[in-house]
C-alpha cells in the first residue's frame, strides 16, 4: 500500500513539475495590474527586475488598450533609468495620456519631467514643463498636482532671484491648500508651503516674517510628532536669524538642525554651509568662513546644481583672495562666478 501511495505522489509531482514548464508564469497575463505594481516595487533595488515587471505592465496595457495604464507604466519605467532615458520615457507617457480623462494624466509626465530637467540644469526647459503640468492639473481641478507644480516652478524662480514671484506664487500655493483642507497629504504640502515663504522672506531682507512662518511649521512637525522636519525648520530659523545680525543664535539654530542632516535633501549642504559660513565670516573669523564657501564650491563641481546663494558664495571668495593678492584664485573664483551668473542669466 506504502509503495502504490509513493509511486502515485511520484507521478503526480513529475504531471505537476511538467505543467509548470509547459506554462510560463513569467507573462503579463498571469498578473494583475495590481501584482505587477506590487512585484515592480519589490524589486524596485533591483533595476533588472523591476523593468523587466515595468514592461509587462505596458504589454498587458497595450493588449487591453488602456492608455492611462500604458502611461503609468511608462512614467514607473522612467522613475529607474537614468535621466535621458527617463525623459523619452515620459513623453511616451504623455503622448498615451494627452487627451486622457484621467485625473493624474499627463500632469504627471510633466511634472517628473521638469523636475529631472531642473536637475540637468535645464531651467528653461524644466520651467516650461512646470507650466504646463500646472495647466494641465488646473484643467482637471487636481489640487494635489497645482500645488506641486507651483512649488516646481517656484524652485526654478528662486533660482532667477525672482523673490517678489516666488512669494506671490507660494502664497498662491498656500491659499490654494487652505481651500482644500481635505486632500490626502494636506499636512505635508502645508509644511513645504511654510518652509518656501519663510525663506522668501528671508531673501526679501524681512527676517521677522520668515521667523513667524518657520515657527508656524515647527509647531506643526510637534503636533505631528515628526522629530525630522521639527529639527529642518529649527534649522531654518537659522537663516532669519542670520539676517537679523544674531549670528550667535543662528549658529546654534543651524548646528542644532544639523543633527539630522542624513535625512534632508541634497539642497541641504550648500545652504547650511552658506549660512554658517556668513556667520563666521560676519563675525571676523574669515578663515572659518572661507572654509565653509569652499565646501560649497566643492558640491557644485560634483553635482553641478545651482542654489540662490552660490553667486554671492563665489563673490566672497573673489573679494576675499583680492584683499589677499593672490590674483590666481582670484581669477579662479571670478571665472566661477561669472559662469554662474552666465546659467542663471
Amino acid at each position: 500500500m506504502k509503495r502504490i501511495l509513493f509511486f502515485i505522489l511520484l507521478v503526480f509531482s513529475i504531471f505537476l513539475n511538467a505543467l509548470s514548464q509547459s506554462i510560463n508564469f513569467d507573462q503579463p497575463e498571469f498578473y494583475s495590474y495590481k501584482e505587477l505594481l506590487r512585484n515592480f516595487e519589490d524589486y524596485i533595488q533591483d533595476t533588472l527586475s523591476a523593468k523587466k515587471y515595468a514592461y509587462f505592465y505596458i504589454e498587458k496595457a497595450k493588449k487591453e488598450n488602456d492608455s492611462n495604464k500604458i502611461s503609468r507604466g511608462y512614467i514607473k519605467l522612467a522613475s529607474i533609468s537614468k535621466p535621458y532615458k527617463a525623459i523619452k520615457y515620459l513623453d511616451t507617457s504623455i503622448v498615451y495620456s494627452k487627451f486622457s480623462n484621467h485625473k493624474d494624466f499627463p500632469t504627471e509626465g510633466y511634472l517628473k519631467k521638469s523636475l529631472i530637467q531642473f536637475n540637468n540644469e535645464e531651467y528653461e526647459k524644466s520651467l516650461k514643463n512646470g507650466i504646463l503640468a500646472y495647466q494641465y492639473a488646473n484643467k482637471k481641478n487636481n489640487v494635489e498636482q497645482q500645488i506641486k507644480a507651483l512649488h516646481q516652478i517656484n524652485a526654478i524662480n528662486e533660482l532667477w532671484g525672482d523673490y517678489h514671484k516666488v512669494l506671490k506664487t507660494e502664497f498662491l500655493a498656500y491659499n490654494l491648500l487652505f481651500e482644500n483642507r481635505d486632500i490626502k497629504y494636506f499636512s505635508e504640502n502645508y509644511l513645504y508651503s511654510l518652509e518656501g515663504i519663510g525663506k522668501c522672506y528671508v531673501r526679501l531682507k524681512k527676517p521677522d516674517s520668515a521667523l513667524y512662518y518657520f515657527k508656524k511649521g515647527i509647531v506643526e512637525a510637534l503636533k505631528n510628532k515628526d522629530t525630522i522636519t521639527y529639527h529642518a525648520f529649527v534649522s531654518r530659523t537659522g537663516m532669519a536669524l542670520y539676517e537679523k545680525g544674531n549670528y550667535v543664535a543662528a549658529i546654534d539654530s543651524l548646528e542644532k538642525g544639523n543633527i539630522f542632516k542624513y535625512a534632508y535633501n541634497k539642497s541641504y549642504l550648500p545652504y547650511y554651509y552658506y549660512y554658517l559660513g556668513s556667520c563666521y565670516y560676519q563675525q571676523g573669523k574669515k578663515e572659518t568662513g572661507i572654509s565653509y564657501f569652499k565646501k560649497i564650491d566643492s558640491i557644485y563641481k560634483v553635482r553641478h546644481v545651482l542654489n540662490p546663494e552660490l553667486p554671492l558664495v563665489y563673490d566672497k571668495l573673489v573679494s576675499y583672495y583680492r584683499n589677499k593678492n593672490n590674483d590666481q584664485k582670484q581669477l579662479e573664483y571670478l571665472y566661477k562666478l561669472i559662469r554662474v551668473e552666465r546659467i542663471i542669466d
